[in-house]
């Protein structure tokens, strides 16, 4: 990878109830970022928003930054796979726009939400 154009983080956060932790959250994916070297670009964030709807500002926010960088080699990173979405179809359409935009996700335990991930939640939808 060319130093000149390192990987950035794109971090995504997401509470159901508002003040219920999403600084802790942040937190977190700061810190994994840090231990990952990646220098955060932007922190998106929905404080008081369900898991189960996909209108949510922040995520708006977040995948429209994607597609304005498609050069910048970014990382999402999320705490873990419900901080996306609660919902397998959303989480499948929300990887592809991940993905059409040249970024990468990844979750703080250190999983990477790879196609073949999306391709087997596609093979659980009835």
């Amino acid at each position: 990878m060319s130093s000149a154009n390192p990987e950035k983080a794109v971090i995504y956060c997401r509470t159901a109830m508002k003040n219920s932790g999403i600084e802790a959250q942040e937190k977190r994916c700061r810190g994994y970022a840090a231990e990952k070297g990646f220098p955060v670009a932007e922190v998106f964030l929905d404080d008081g928003a369900s898991g189960n709807a996909i209108s949510r500002p922040g995520l708006r926010k977040m995948l429209d930054y994607l597609v304005e960088h498609p050069d910048d080699k970014l990382i999402v990173i999320t705490e873990d796979i419900q901080r996306i979405s609660r919902n397998t179809q959303d989480i499948i359409h929300l990887h592809k726009a991940i993905d059409e935009a040249n970024a990468e996700w990844v979750m703080t335990s250190g999983r990477t939400m790879t196609t073949d991930d999306v391709f087997k939640l596609s093979m659980a939808i009835p």
